[in-house]
């Protein structure tokens, strides 16, 4: 472990804690009313009243209750700050280590980048080898509200907030009983979603303390594909036949609907190597019953698609939605053991299961006879239809003299079944400590352990055994005529191999005409596990050593040690790559950091002419990993509010992320890739500047007449983590304003405009794009894409190279957030009230760029996923126990790509803009209003997704909703 930094510890040893819990940024209401004393997300500074220069959108129990959600990851991503490629437990299009995870991804800079915190404490990450909090295990029961502050928030929580932090605060103190349920479904009938949740707090000891515990249940179903036309449809991109030519003002490529992949099915497809060609005429087909049969082509759109014919129907294997069952127990205590100092205890258990269904296993162009080096299947296997005049024809005319049959083979195995995942992740979190008041310069304190573990199994069913399944398909018949396996038949004994002793034939030629005994053979469930472990001291105080004229100084320090550790454990199938889905390597790792950090808020002027308020604060934390050496970050803010209705902020700051677990510590492992050699002679003239890439391999050594002796031979390629990984740093620019007109009481209006840029950002790059790099983008080939590539210094060919995280890319965003708060009586409250809120976002630049080079930048403001402007606007109309709310999600246009945005390419170029409606009826009733029913409809006109934003797996529900319209009712009984 690496040198503490003793400057940290010398500084903040001995200081004790607070993390004292957020109140929400009160819009709609005069902040010079409010006195209480508040902390902000995205400081930990204590500040009378509700000001503050750091911009936060909050949403109240009340907003996520009008939302009719029963997880908060669909609320709180529907926040236009949050990327719109989000992730949440019901979409079908992620990757295996996150299924069943709902994640934040702030700014669209990804997950990893976003910190999740919980009443402004850390939370144990769900993904292996990151720190991404799953949203699952947070229970919206005892939210209180939620917090976003974009940009600089690093200060205050450390890493992984470079582009800002999600706070959920929760109750706290809470008496009674409160039970709320809900029940909804589609229009279609399916997607169920059942709600239930029971919260009870008791006061005791004279209300010195306080226990409350909390239950949810809730369990949603799936919704098939082949239910909703944005999958069945099956649109795809293909060739316009229209198309004459470049700048003929026709578009190349148009969407067509009924699109299948046109070189597989359910039932085999044959291509003669010899005669045919992949298209009309050149592929042969199996029956369900293995009969020889022609195969429809379809009419060819481009790529490996056909409208039409008898190719694979991609929406047979899609889910809309995956299925999500989740508990969640969560229980709290506090006791004041004298008025000024308290004890508090924080535990929870949440368990989270999902199930995600892939396509099935399958073989595509693999060789029926002929090279046995990929799949092999031979000419004498007995489930071949020979006799059948026409197969036999067809084998014939597709024979090499002296070779023999030469007949390619693909197939998707849907008989074997279809691949599913299921996902069970458990996770307990404890917090325990103290806080409290100190008898000296108004200080108070906060000093707390915590510890967070999350326990996952993930079951990957009907993936296969890739050598038992070459060997059963591997038929040939005994001396009697039954079917065998060739290498059972061959050893003609036990060998002692049990893949080879318990072979059982295989026949994949028609529909499932095989022996359930060799599908159980050939078939592996895959079994992994793993787990995430955090722990937390933390300790800090926070108080006001003394006045200004303008006003009382406050300050916040404090210091907090923390332990992650990762682990994971795939199948021995998975380590070995005997599987379908190649080779997973284990994970295992750790890292600690020790951090000190202080805030100070400085008034500079108050009730002065042009100067009402105005407020400086500067803060730093100093961080010392035993991964990445020393690391540190700060903010600097000004508050100025030149009269009573009008207030602006601005801050810049500089914040860092360590690298992960994964990125530092994956297992290495070995792999081969072909990778052209820029430096051979025949490839040196043909980069983007053949100067700069001739001079580059001439200080690499290589001689000009280099020929790659190893030009068709694979190279050693490295993969996995970078234990040499350094930070990332970004940079933000906040400026904005708060108007609130004294003549509207009930009016807030906030604009603030950000930017972020993120430098040494972690990339993996390929090994061909690695390679060519090295030479053509830098004047030299001191740059990390040359140390990543080794030479033989003997020939100069390239032996290896290593494809690694890097630290070469950059990330930039920049854009203006704005929201608006109103609220109306009507008659003076006679005829009812209107409450008002739009929030909305304005992306102005999403800049992704890989490798640092400016020439390579990924332009993506404007594109699907990330549109130029979004928006929510929320009114609810409130007249004694009935209240109707109103809620309209916007979202811009957007384009595939606004750097190649020609009428040329595609048509359409994108899609339009996007608006959803949802509607809420509410009526309280009971002693005090206190129950409450309600009857919603999300998604009220039922609007579809765009025709062509089904991806190839499914279609991302943060991106648009493929459900349709969906009705919920509820009740919330209080007690």
């Amino acid at each position: 472990m690496r040198h503490r930094n003793s400057i940290v510890t010398a500084l903040f040893a001995g200081l004790c804690v607070t993390n004292l819990p957020a109140v929400a940024q009160q819009t709609g209401e005069d902040a010079s009313a409010d006195l209480e004393e508040i902390v902000v997300t995205g400081s930990r500074l204590v500040r009378p009243g509700a000001e503050s220069p750091i911009p936060v959108t909050a949403l109240d129990a009340a907003e996520i209750d009008l939302s009719g959600s029963t997880n908060l990851v669909y609320i709180v991503n529907e926040l236009p700050a949050l990327g719109q490629n989000g992730a949440d437990a019901r979409n079908n299009f992620r990757g295996q280590s996150e299924i069943g995870t709902s994640l934040l991804n702030l700014r669209s800079l990804g997950a990893n980048r976003t910190l999740v915190v919980v009443n402004g404490r850390r939370h144990v990450g769900s993904v292996s080898g990151q720190s991404a909090v799953d949203i699952n295990t947070i229970p919206s029961a005892l939210i209180e509200r939620v917090e976003v502050s974009t940009g600089g928030a690093s200060v205050a929580y450390g890493a992984d907030a470079v582009t800002g932090v999600v706070n959920f605060v929760l109750k706290d103190n809470f008496e009674g009983l409160r039970v709320d349920a809900r029940t909804g479904a589609s229009e279609e009938g399916d997607g169920e979603n059942i709600y239930f949740s029971a919260t009870g707090g008791r006061n005791f000891a004279n209300a010195r303390g306080n226990v409350t515990l909390s239950v949810t249940y809730d369990e949603l179903e799936s919704i098939r594909g082949t239910d909703r036309d944005v999958v069945a449809r099956n649109t795809f991109f293909g060739i316009n036949p229209a198309d004459t030519g470049p700048d003929d003002g026709i578009p190349a490529r148009i969407l067509f609907d009924d699109a299948l992949i046109n070189v597989t099915n359910t039932t085999g497809v044959l291509f003669g190597a010899v005669t045919g060609s992949i298209g009309p005429g050149g592929l042969a087909a199996f029956d369900a019953a293995g009969n020889f049969v022609p195969f429809d082509f379809g009419t060819p759109i481009g790529g490996s698609f056909s409208q039409g014919g008898d190719g694979f129907d991609l929406a047979e294997v899609i889910q809309i939605q995956n299925p999500v069952e989740r508990v969640l127990v969560d229980g709290r205590a506090s006791f004041n053991f004298s008025p000024e100092h308290r004890y508090f205890l924080e535990a929870k258990f949440a368990r989270v299961e999902a199930t995600n269904t892939d396509q099935p296993t399958g073989d595509f162009f693999a060789f029926l006879d002929g090279d046995r080096s990929s799949f092999f299947l031979s000419a004498d296997n007995p489930y071949l239809p020979f006799g059948d005049p026409e197969f036999d024809a067809f084998f014939a005319t597709n024979t090499i003299p002296g070779v023999g049959p030469l007949v390619l083979y693909s197939r998707f195995h849907s008989d074997l079944g279809l691949r599913q995942t299921n996902a069970e992740r458990d996770l307990i979190r404890v917090a325990t400590g103290f806080d409290g008041q100190l008898p000296w310069l108004d200080t108070r304190y906060e000093v707390y352990a915590q510890y967070g573990r999350t326990d996952f199994e993930v079951t990957q069913r009907n993936n296969r055994n890739s050598r038992r399944f070459a060997l059963a398909v591997d038929a040939v018949t005994d001396t009697s005529g039954a079917p065998v396996c060739r290498a059972t038949r061959d050893a003609g004994g036990p060998t002692g191999d049990a893949d080879i002793d318990e072979c059982l034939p295989l026949n994949i030629f028609g529909f499932g005409n095989f022996d359930p005994a060799a599908r159980d053979y050939v078939l592996a469930d895959l079994q992994e596990e793993g787990k995430l472990e955090q722990s937390v001291f933390s300790a800090a105080l926070t108080g006001v050593p003394f006045a200004l004229p303008a006003g009382d100084v406050s300050y916040a320090a404090g210091i907090e040690w923390r332990r992650e550790e990762s682990e994971f454990r795939p199948d021995p199938l998975q380590i070995s790559g005997n599987n379908f889905d190649g080779q997973t390597p284990p994970l295992s790792g750790d890292y600690e950091v020790f951090e000190g950090y202080f805030e100070v808020l400085l008034p500079l002027l108050a009730e002065q002419p042009f100067a009402r308020t105005l407020n400086l604060e500067f803060g730093a934390r100093a961080s010392d990993y035993d991964t990445v050496g020393n690391t540190g970050a700060w903010r600097v803010n000004l508050e100025w509010a030149p009269v009573r209705d009008l207030r602006f902020r601005a801050g810049v700051a500089e914040a860092v992320r360590a690298p992960n677990i994964g990125e530092l510590f994956q297992q290495q492992d070995q792999t081969f890739a072909g990778v052209a050699d820029p430096c051979d002679q025949d490839n040196v003239s043909l980069g983007p500047d053949p100067s700069r890439r001739a001079a580059n391999c001439a200080a690499l050594g290589v001689p000009t007449d280099f020929d790659d002796p190893l030009a068709s031979v694979t190279k050693l390629v490295l993969t996995g983590g970078n234990p040499d990984l350094a930070e990332e740093t970004a940079e933000s620019l906040t400026i904005g304003a708060v108007f609130t007109p004294t003549s509207l009481p009930a009016l807030t209006v906030t604009v603030d405009y950000f930017d972020i840029e993120i430098e040494d950002a972690v990339f993996v790059e390929s090994a061909g794009a690695i390679v060519s790099k090295c030479v053509d983008l830098f004047e030299t080939v001191d740059n990390d894409f040359c140390a990543a590539v080794t030479r033989d210094p003997t020939t100069s060919a390239i032996s290896s190279v290593r494809a690694l995280p890097l630290n070469i890319g950059a990330l930039e965003v920049s854009g203006v957030d704005f929201e608006m708060v109103y609220g109306l009586s009507l008659g003076d409250g006679a005829l009812g009230d209107l409450d008002i809120r739009l929030l909305g976002t304005w992306l102005d630049k999403l800049d992704v760029i890989p490798s640092g080079d400016p020439a390579e930048i990924d332009r993506d403001a404007g594109e699907v996923g990330a549109p130029e402007w979004r928006a929510n606007l929320s009114a609810t109309y409130s007249r004694g126990p009935l209240s109707v709310n109103w809620r309209l999600r916007w979202t811009d246009a957007s384009q595939f790509d606004v750097q190649d945005n020609d009428a040329e390419n595609t048509n359409p170029a994108g899609f339009g803009s996007f608006v959803m409606n949802d509607a809420q009826l509410r009526y309280r009733f009971g002693n005090e209003s206190r129950h409450s029913g309600y009857l919603g409809i999300n998604n009220v006109f039922n609007r579809e997704p765009p025709r062509g934003s089904r991806q190839q797996t499914g279609v991302q529900n943060t991106l648009y909703d493929p459900v349709g319209r969906y009705f919920y009712l509820g009740a919330s009984l209080s007690f």
